[in-house]
């Protein structure tokens, strides 16, 4: 599975929250249930919520390759996310119940909340969600991709132009 490769390459995007940490995201979260195989995240939402497991597993998907991939799979006490959770931007992977999951969900201006209001969570928060941007990179899962010859300069420029408007550097 890729996502248990992924754990052992970046440590530092897994992130099991402690119990002081869990009761910040219950006051700033709503609790909600989700059935086997529904969607709390589609690929391509914009703004999408803030997910933390509280109990059971949700699976972050991409779907670009033809058959739907794991790309990680979150348990009790880990989030899900990726930084198009902060800006607004569309979410690249979807995030789907694996068997009955109770989550937090947290609006983007609760996270944003979270982040200034509770500094020691905010920083691992932020922490974790870049280096889960590194992995992104490394699996060239951005919400657009441009398919053109190597030798292409046009194929260059709209690569660079289209880099720099993601925000991947």
């Amino acid at each position: 599975m890729m996502g248990e490769d992924l754990r052992a390459r970046f440590p530092a995007a897994e992130l099991k929250l402690g119990d002081a940490h869990l009761r910040i995201v219950e006051r700033f979260g709503l609790r909600r249930t989700f059935k086997d195989g529904e969607v709390l995240v589609e690929a391509g939402a914009c703004a999408p919520n803030f997910y933390v497991v509280r109990s059971g597993e949700v699976d972050a998907v991409e779907f670009s390759h033809g058959a739907p991939q794991v790309v990680w799979h979150a348990g009790p006490g880990e989030f899900l996310g990726e930084v198009a959770f902060l800006s607004g931007q569309a979410s690249t992977l979807s995030r789907i119940a694996r068997g009955d999951a109770e989550v937090w969900e947290i609006h983007p201006e609760n996270l944003r909340r979270i982040i200034t209001e509770e500094a020691g969570l905010g920083s691992v928060i932020l922490t974790t969600l870049i280096a889960r941007t590194q992995i992104m990179l490394d699996l060239h899962l951005t919400p657009l991709r441009v398919i053109g010859s190597r030798f292409s300069a046009d194929t260059f420029r709209i690569r660079g132009f289209s880099d720099q408007e993601q925000g991947l550097f």
